[in-house]
């Protein structure tokens, strides 16, 4: 994992394979040559079903073409890591059982050099994925399990796709954001959803509105999004987090006022039925089996409910922008609030300065080394300093906080705002 600034060597690559070895997607984020499906393929089947079997292969000298392995040099026979070369080490290394627990057991890692390969199961298909080594095993796995999810709500449970009749042309939006959202995207980097911080008042009125939808038998569920930030749902974590997305990354578009779009969620296949209002987005769950000129009618006296409300309750109508000034001192230039129970996440743009973008990159790298300690070190805090930032993260049962500050503003203040933050916003979530 480069620091801001710092360029990735490596470039992140995605595919998805048959148990055959046929190659149904792959796609290079960068300018690296592409991966040989095959034999990447036959190596990942070695590694033990897919049980989460690791191999750390340490760091050496390009120019020595070698790499230790169990304490013993190998031979690679090529100065920089490619498919053929981690079949080779693989095999010598002998891998058969040392376990890494990602954030579920069908999870295969290996390390090469500058490379970490990981693969996920998915029925009789595998998901791999290649990106730099420094990138983490947590933030590999949340890539794979972000293409995982959004499929899966899309095209329903890997165990139905079959073969002939399975195609993934169309879904290369879908990759992307999965792939290069998660290491680029706070919300999207802790497995949350923007949400819109509402006054408890405001989200009773809401919830009220949303509800008199919910009326009848063949109604599963609504939410109202502003932009790409959920004002107020009432379904559950994932399946905002699903909808909010899928919204975010194929919005109406121009003149288009309604889209229907069967998903699948909790079990079953479901419509989505997408309506534009003037400012906000309507978003229902029926019954798959609803026809959406049943649903208009009511979806048509909720606009015109919504904007009688909009002239009687202060709703947000736009994305609120929080001066953080008045959040956060002058030194103190960013933070995050992850709500892990709701799956929802506070993160207010960074002040209009020249250094946004940086100061942008420098929260997102600090972010992935906490995740990282999080998940994989156990820790509960991290506090991390570099260039001219420190850095403080929290992780309990209910909230996790990123802070970002200068050098020179002391940890303990650091700590004080994170405790701060949670109490102020936990309310508005």
């Amino acid at each position: 994992m480069n620091f801001a600034g710092e360029a990735d060597t490596v470039d992140r690559h995605v595919l998805m394979v048959t148990s055959s070895g046929e190659c149904l997607f792959s796609r290079n984020y960068g300018h690296g040559p592409n991966l040989d499906v095959a034999t990447l393929s036959s190596l990942l089947q070695q590694l033990g079903g897919f049980q989460a079997y690791y191999a750390n292969i340490s760091r050496n000298q390009f120019s020595n073409d070698t790499a230790r392995v169990d304490g013993r040099d190998v031979g690679l026979g090529a100065a920089m890591p490619s498919p053929a070369i981690l079949a080779r080490i693989a095999s010598e290394a002998n891998i058969t059982g040392n376990a890494v627990q990602l954030e579920a057991s069908d999870f295969s890692a290996i390390s090469i050099l500058n490379a970490r390969f990981v693969a996920k199961q998915l029925a009789s298909y595998t998901l791999i994925l290649s990106s730099p080594r420094d990138d983490g095993l947590h933030l590999c796995a949340r890539q794979l399990h972000e293409v995982e999810s959004s499929l899966t709500f899309l095209l329903g449970p890997p165990n139905k796709w079959r073969r002939t009749v399975f195609s993934l042309d169309g879904f290369e939006d879908v990759f992307e954001r999965s792939v290069l959202g998660v290491v680029s995207q706070p919300d999207l980097l802790v497995g949350g959803v923007s949400k819109t911080p509402v006054a408890t008042e405001v989200t009773e009125r809401v919830d009220l509105a949303l509800a008199s939808l919910e009326n009848d038998n063949t109604t599963l569920g609504s939410l109202v999004l502003l932009g790409d930030s959920v004002l107020h749902s009432r379904v559950n974590a994932e399946e905002t987090r699903q909808v909010a997305n899928l919204c975010s990354l194929r919005p109406l578009k121009n003149s288009q006022k309604v889209r229907i779009t069967p998903v699948y969620s909790e079990g079953q296949w479901k419509s989505l039925v997408v309506l534009a209002l003037r400012w906000h987005t309507l978003c229902l769950l029926v019954t798959i089996d609803t026809a959406l000129m049943s649903v208009l009618p009511k979806m048509t006296q909720f606009e015109q409910m919504w904007e009688y409300m909009l002239s009687q309750t202060p709703i947000p109508t736009s994305v609120v922008s929080f001066s953080m000034s008045e959040v956060l001192g002058l030194d103190l230039i960013a933070f995050v609030l992850h709500d892990r129970v709701r799956c929802k996440t506070i993160a207010p743009p960074l002040r209009d300065d020249p250094s946004r973008v940086l100061h942008t990159a420098t929260l997102v790298w600090f972010m992935r080394a906490a995740q990282e300690a999080f998940y994989q070190s156990k820790l509960s805090t991290v506090q991390l300093t570099k260039a001219h930032y420190k850095f403080f993260a929290v992780c309990d049962d209910n909230y996790q906080v990123f802070i970002l500050g200068g050098k020179a503003v002391p940890s303990d203040r650091l700590e004080v705002e994170a405790s701060r933050i949670v109490s102020f916003f936990k309310v508005l979530l």
